[in-house]
């Protein structure tokens, strides 16, 4: 155990060498700086070039990556409920404002979710998804940067001894989902890690016109739902000292770039108006609503995703409260057979019900984490189980579909890294 301790000891403090002794290919400037984002592979984290969108059908806001020569020319689709938006019209916004903190600055070696400026290897692969999908700092005139200087910033997924192996498409890092490293990274150095946002998939504060809800009641024995306009009541009663629980109010997911027909959940990024790609089913899902009641009780949410369906149980106390879900931290469905929500006329892959006491529930919107996946065509130019060595890092960005990152060019040395990026 000494000798195993006093090796481990020796490798990372061999590690914590060369991290310092590996110069970066271009220095950036010692005092901390503020920058912009240019492109779109760190969206929604960071935004590049946009321009805001809102849908004049149900009012949800959102910004659409804006390209000089792929921006779109005509109407861009609502990800929320399908209708068509113009965008001719409307203004560029600048990149997210960010702080870069150099080398010279901070010299200690970037953990795992960590974001960092990186001189990415070059030639790049710029027909993959056309000019500009990499992440850029536009430095005109800031000390100590040569012409041409081209950055991009990216989040580390992987350091040295760690081991990336992907299975049906989805990227793992010793074993495990990229995703839920970064998620466990963001708890553990909340001071260095941010967390990836999560994507939207629908928002039920934002219905167009007087189209009705996607949360619609299943028919059953139990108590009826009460449809609001604005929301559902739920009711559970009770029988000889006994709770019955509520019907099931569940939601009914519509592919809104197929003309609205029942679909599953798809990893679609809704800012990628100009993408086009083949959407990969979600595996993991999370939903935040708001109960109004005069008295506490329990609710139940079922997710009914890949695998086998979970269930979550939260309490409310009395007046109004909002709750969150994650299918992630559910317990496999053991109820009835005759209990599951079956699919009517589109598939129902999250379903409400209460199990003791009453209550209003509302403001309901479903969304996803980001899921770091890899493309056959990009995993067939490396060898599985790729292993970093001392001084590599795989980082990734986290607009998955349009970054230009280590799944391409491939794990980087310690001096392509030329700072981080403060959490914001």
């Amino acid at each position: 155990m000494i000798v195993a301790a006093v090796g481990l000891a020796t490798t990372a403090a061999a590690i914590r060498l060369g991290w310092r002794l590996a110069k970066p290919t271009t220095a950036a400037p010692v005092m901390p700086t503020t920058w912009q984002i240019g492109g779109a592979s760190m969206a929604p984290t960071l935004l590049g070039h946009h321009v805001e969108l809102t849908c004049g059908a149900c009012g949800v806001r959102w910004p659409v990556h804006w390209q000089a020569n792929l921006r779109p020319r005509g109407p861009v689709t609502c990800w929320n409920c399908g209708a068509r938006v113009p965008i001719g019209q409307s203004l560029p916004q600048a990149g997210t404002a960010v702080t870069l903190v150099s080398r010279q600055l901070d010299p200690r070696p970037p953990l795992t979710g960590e974001l960092v400026v990186i001189a990415p290897p070059l030639p790049t692969d710029t027909n993959r998804s056309g000019p500009g999908e990499i992440s850029r700092f536009i430095g005109a005139g800031t000390p100590g940067l040569g012409a041409g200087t081209r950055w991009a910033v990216k989040r580390v997924v992987a350091t040295a001894g760690q081991q990336l192996t992907h299975h049906a498409g989805v990227l793992l890092a010793d074993g495990r989902p990229i995703a839920e490293r970064l998620a466990q990274a963001a708890a553990d150095h909340p001071d260095r890690v941010d967390r990836p946002l999560d994507i939207l998939v629908h928002d039920d504060r934002h219905r167009p016109g007087a189209m009705s809800s996607r949360w619609r009641p299943l028919a059953g024995s139990a108590p009826p739902i009460a449809v609001d306009a604005d929301g559902f009541r739920l009711r559970a009663q009770q029988q000889d000292g006994n709770w019955v629980p509520s019907a099931w109010l569940a939601y009914h997911h519509l592919a809104v770039h197929d003309g609205l027909r029942p679909d599953v959940i798809r990893d679609d990024f809704p800012s990628n108006a100009t993408e086009v790609r083949a959407l990969q089913p979600v595996d993991r899902l999370s939903l935040r609503l708001r109960v109004n009641a005069a008295a506490g009780g329990t609710v139940q949410v079922l997710f009914r995703l890949a695998g086998q369906p979970r269930a979550t149980i939260r309490t409310w106390p009395a007046g109004s409260c909002r709750l969150d879900f994650d299918s992630a931290s559910g317990e496999a469905w053991s109820g009835d057979v005759s209990d599951f929500p079956q699919p009517d006329s589109a598939p129902t892959p999250i379903a409400i019900r209460i199990l003791t006491g009453e209550g209003k529930i509302s403001e309901l919107v479903i969304r996803r984490p980001l899921q770091y996946r890899i493309e056959a065509a990009d995993a067939v130019k490396w060898t599985w189980p790729l292993r970093l060595s001392e001084g590599q890092f795989y980082v990734l960005g986290d607009n998955v579909p349009l970054s230009i990152d280590s799944r391409q060019f491939g794990p980087i040395g310690s001096e392509r890294i030329v700072g981080r990026i403060q959490p914001t």
